[in-house]
């Protein structure tokens, strides 16, 4: 920067000269700019002022006396407009006239100098001028950041003479003790007067500590100003000795704040690290300390406690259905019923904390936990867990839609099902998956045999992450015959696990457990891959139009998924031809537009799709009518009847007629008894599987199969 810059200015200062004196405007200009400054002339008063406010010069050269606007009309207008209102303005004279210098001033000059004045001190003139600019920059910047600051910080200055109880201060210092501003002072008994009653005692005893040791005082208090809302302030002061008239005097002198909006938000994390921002209610970490003080007393006194874990059924479908908002105030007001059931029945919030607590703490997603204390007996609970399920069988009405919700209840009692909080939780958490398992919608207590069986499923949970790898997965075959023909058209691949120490599990209780923690993926691919792998051995010992059924879970019916997957038959030499996936109808409920997309990938790379378990729970013939489906597996829970029932005769004569009008091949599942196979040739259905036809066996024993049959077999994929 140039040492003729001002601070504020990165380039050259622009001086604009006005005078129409040619020579005088010249010589001017020259010397200036020889002294590094940017120079812009005018030959009059209009040009002037037109170039002030379209460039905005650093400082401004006047000539009094100027064609069409003299200097005092350019000045004047110059301070009357803001853009220009702050420019320095250096008027120029031809000689010194007291009378034109005088008025110059009133309308606005910044300095005066004669026309005669020598280049060199012009240039200093000019250069003290533009220093001027910058401390006045300073000094107001500077005014603007304590006006600022004090604005901001609500910050106030006070003494207080303890001789004559007056206290003088700063308007903001009154004004944040709510009284109005008085130069001369106020007494202290008019400021006490909005200090809320609960501080009183306490500014009392920091001020008489203060007085006897001539301490900082440091403290905070509340004001009740009427018609506001409680304020909450921090006053910080020296007391010092003075001497008042003839003995000596206390004063002390200090500064006060603001601190509402300050405290507002330690309240604020406070409300969020212990409190659930959703309902208001306890959080996990706040109700664990209630719990632990409860139980703590429960000890001392003999009694028992019971932590209710409390988890809503099906609640995931409100939110899938009616949206995220709508699912918030479900769990709302049934945090909302769930403590009102509590607070009637004047349980555990007895002398956890100081102040009101409520025993009931949400702790995700539509999980509650509830502490019912002070029991004799933890059968007790049961009453409490009673009423909590009928609070809820009153429907809920969200966004003019009325809901009913239910909850399943898992119960644990201290001292009795463990001793501290881990353990009693972890054993609610027990007894809550069992009513879950129940049934829903009802409760269960904790006991040792609920126990075990929840370590047998953490241990068959466990052990499913690494089957795998440990080799414990095989994949049977269950044939499937055209029993009129005698024809053995293919197999159903089926997973079979057997763990080194529990032995064979049966698919029902791991398959949904894979379901749920990840690892449907793996196990399909690795079925399909086992299959596939064996189906092109079958179709290298002649067996060339055998087909491998796979059952596809909902959950893989994503795109990435079915990619990875349609890509396995190529890979081990086996045309997608052969290889038919077994659906079920929850596949196409979630997204019927994307299944059907997904489906007709899977059709135009060659794969059959099956219909698996139809007419189980909810089914559509419109999905027979949408989408492209190579066969219909009837499940067996119409098959078992079909001897007996007339009814069932007819459901499955009519699908079986309805599946080979739409060009869908009927497969009966499940099939025990030749009566069973009797009746559906009789109802036109050829291809079944079963008991009866055959057992899922292992790959070398359905090679037998293949080789036994005397027409060459085809597989079902």
């Amino acid at each position: 920067m140039s040492p003729l810059e001002p601070k504020g200015i990165r380039r050259p200062p622009v001086i604009l000269v006005a005078d129409d004196d040619l020579v005088m405007r010249t010589t001017m200009s020259g010397v200036l700019r020889a002294s590094g400054y940017s120079v812009i002339e005018a030959v009059d008063g209009k040009q002037a002022l037109d170039i002030a406010r379209a460039q905005r010069p650093d400082v401004i050269l006047l000539d009094l006396v100027m064609p069409k606007l003299d200097g005092f009309a350019v000045c004047e207008q110059l301070r009357a407009d803001p853009a220009t209102a702050e420019t320095p303005v250096l008027v120029l004279t031809g000689r010194e006239d007291n009378e034109a210098i005088q008025r110059a001033f009133e309308i606005g000059a910044t300095d005066f100098a004669t026309k005669l004045l020598s280049p060199t001190l012009l240039v200093h003139r000019v250069r003290f001028m533009l220093r001027a600019v910058d401390v006045m920059s300073d000094l107001r910047e500077s005014e603007s950041r304590l006006a600022n600051a004090q604005r901001l910080a609500r910050l106030g200055n006070w003494e207080w003479d303890v001789s004559t109880g007056l206290v003088v201060g700063s308007p903001v210092a009154f004004a944040l003790m709510g009284v109005e501003y008085d130069p001369a002072g106020r007494h202290m008994n008019e400021l006490k007067q909005n200090v809320a009653p609960a501080d009183l005692d306490r500014v009392k005893e920091v001020v008489a500590s203060a007085f006897r040791g001539s301490t900082t005082l440091d403290f905070a208090l509340r004001l009740a100003i009427p018609g506001q809302r409680e304020r909450h302030v921090h006053m910080l002061g020296q007391a010092v000795e003075h001497q008042a008239g003839e003995g000596t005097g206390i004063r002390i002198a200090g500064t006060i704040q603001d601190i509402t909006e300050r405290t507002r938000a330690e309240d604020r994390i406070k409300s969020l690290a212990y409190y659930d921002a959703l309902t208001g209610l306890p959080n996990r970490l706040l109700l664990t300390d209630q719990v632990r003080v409860a139980m703590a007393m429960a000890r001392r006194e003999n009694r028992k406690l019971a932590l209710l874990l409390v988890d809503l059924d099906n609640f995931k479908s409100i939110n899938d259905t009616l949206g995220h908002s709508a699912g918030d105030q479900v769990l709302r007001a049934v945090g909302a019923r769930l403590r009102d059931v509590v607070r009637d029945y004047d349980s555990v919030a007895r002398g956890l904390v100081p102040g009101e607590v409520c025993p009931v703490g949400r702790l995700g997603g539509d999980e509650f936990l509830i502490a019912v204390g002070d029991l004799a007996s933890g059968e007790h609970a049961s009453t409490v867990a009673a009423r909590l399920l009928e609070s809820l069988r009153e429907p809920l009405v969200v966004d003019s839609n009325e809901l009913f919700v239910a909850a399943s209840i898992g119960i644990s009692v201290y001292p009795d099902d463990g001793s501290d909080f881990e353990e009693i939780f972890k054993n609610a958490d027990v007894a809550l998956y069992h009513a879950k398992d129940n049934g829903r919608n009802t409760s269960e207590f904790f006991s040792a045999s609920l126990n075990e069986a929840a370590v047998h499923r953490l241990l068959i949970e466990t052990s499913l992450r690494r089957s795998l790898e440990r080799n414990e997965m095989t994949v049977h075959y269950q044939p499937q015959f055209d029993v009129v023909s005698g024809r053995l058209l293919g197999a159903e691949a089926l997973l079979r696990w057997t763990h080194p120490d529990v032995g064979a599990v049966g698919p029902s209780q791991f398959i949904p457990l894979a379901e749920r923690i990840g690892m449907i993926g793996p196990l399909t691919e690795f079925v399909l891959t086992r299959a596939c792998q064996q189906a092109r051995a079958w179709h290298d010992q002649g067996a060339v139009d055998f087909r491998i059924a796979v059952n596809l879970s909902a959950q893989l019916f994503r795109q990435p998924e079915l990619q990875r997957l349609s890509e396995i038959p190529a890979a081990c030499g086996v045309g997608a031809e052969f290889v038919e996936l077994e659906i079920t109808e929850t596949a196409l409920l979630n997204n019927p537009d994307d299944a059907e997309r997904m489906l007709t990938m899977l059709r135009q790379r060659g794969f059959r799709i099956a219909l698996d378990d139809f007419g189980v729970g909810y089914s559509s013939l419109s999905h027979l009518r949408r989408f492209a489906l190579d066969s219909l597996k009837i499940d067996r829970s119409f098959i078992r009847d079909i001897v007996t029932g007339a009814r069932e005769r007819a459901i499955v004569g009519a699908l079986i007629d309805l599946a080979r009008r739409l060009g869908i091949e009927p497969i009966a599942e499940g099939i025990e008894e030749i009566e069973q196979r009797d009746a559906l040739i009789a109802k036109g259905c050829r291809v079944m599987q079963g008991y009866l036809i055959g057992r899922p066996m292992p790959a070398d024993q359905l090679t037998k199969l293949i080789e036994a049959s005397r027409v060459v077999p085809v597989i079902a994929a």
